[in-house]
């Protein structure tokens, strides 16, 4: 395999480019997303180390030392940084301002304990029974990675989860601060998710609801999310396995996989999608979802309300976004980031004990 050089020389670039251009693409490393990294490997800049960093890991890529499926996942956020900041885009077909969200389904396969809540921000609040489920994913699933190792984890008190991601508009009625004004991939409104809001920022949203209201307000750890997706099934989606359905449940695919949000390449009004037995709606695609933990190894054995490492360097994101394909949005799927991080396909939801 050829080494290639680690410079940033203008002649390295075009050899760079040439490699990807005679590359083959897959389900993982579509040609949308190798047009896409070409164009941000023409806008780097030398002297930032995060560009050289993104130019070091795509010549690891083209070496076979990085699979597509990690090369993509961290590229697609180094190519939002690189490419909105230079020219940020308009989406294809934009929504009426005034579409309504849609009502929550009468009825529901899971039958939690509780009822419903509506706060002091109109956010609706669902109830999820305790429990005891199988976290991670089996060897035998599609796409599965190797930080999915499958073990029993007991949820022994129930809580209330947003039925569907923060809304600007609520963002906005706490915080006062529109941090997605202005960006690419975004489309405004009080019904679309919160987006480009990093870890700390989704935390102190929760601190401050929390003190208005006086209850508390956080992010879901990453066992209640996942238990909380899964709503009682053990397949691959919520849904089921067939990917099929997928576009019936979740945006997906803009950039990776081909799916619905091909030509509306932003995050869509919540609850637009059919819920999953919980009642929660886009707990596939749409935006990732920040957790409380720091991301870790899972362990083998059972645990019992399980909490995050005291301390690490990433933080968990779960449920897939509108640019990725059908691997990211399953519900084992784990994405670690830098709690700094700010995406146009990044959001939260809320957990109230």
């Amino acid at each position: 395999t050829r080494a290639l050089p680690l410079a940033l020389r203008g002649s390295d670039l075009q050899t760079v480019i040439a490699l990807l251009t005679a590359r083959k693409t897959d389900d993982s490393f579509t040609a949308a997303f190798r047009d896409r990294l070409i164009q941000g490997l023409g806008k780097i800049n030398p002297a930032l180390e995060s560009d050289q960093e993104l130019m070091h890991n795509t010549q690891a890529f083209l070496r076979g030392e990085l699979s597509p499926r990690l090369f993509t996942r961290y590229a697609a956020g180094e190519l939002d940084r690189i490419l909105l900041a230079m020219a940020p885009a308009a989406p294809a077909k934009p929504a009426p301002a005034d579409a309504p969200m849609k009502p929550a389904p009468a009825t529901s396969p899971a039958k939690p304990n509780g009822n419903p809540l509506t706060n002091s921000i109109g956010m609706q609040l669902l109830p999820i029974p305790a429990g005891t489920f199988t976290m991670g994913s089996p060897a035998s699933e599609k796409d599965r990675d190797d930080d999915e190792t499958q073990h029993e984890v007991t949820l022994s008190k129930p809580f209330y989860m947003g039925r569907t991601e923060v809304t600007q508009g609520q963002w906005k009625k706490v915080m006062g601060t529109e941090p997605w004004k202005g960006k690419g991939y975004v489309q405004e409104g009080d019904d679309y998710p919160a987006v480009y809001v990093s870890w700390g920022d989704a935390v102190a949203f929760c601190k401050k609801l929390s003190a208005k209201e006086g209850k508390t307000y956080r992010l879901p750890t990453e066992a209640e999310w996942e238990y909380a997706c899964r709503g009682g099934t053990k397949t691959a989606f919520s849904f089921g396995d067939d990917e099929a359905k997928l576009s019936d449940y979740a945006w997906w695919g803009a950039i990776v996989g081909e799916g619905n949000a091909q030509d509306e390449q932003y995050a869509h009004r919540v609850a637009q999608k059919l819920p999953n037995p919980f009642g929660l709606h886009d707990m596939h695609g749409n935006v990732w979802e920040w957790c409380s933990d720091w991301y870790d190894n899972y362990p083998s054995t059972p645990r019992r309300d399980p909490r995050s490492p005291r301390s690490g360097s990433f933080r968990v994101l779960r449920g897939g976004s509108w640019r990725g394909g059908p691997l990211l949005v399953r519900c084992a799927f784990r994405l670690n980031s830098t709690p700094e991080c700010r995406r146009s396909d990044c959001g939260f939801r809320l957990v109230l004990e």
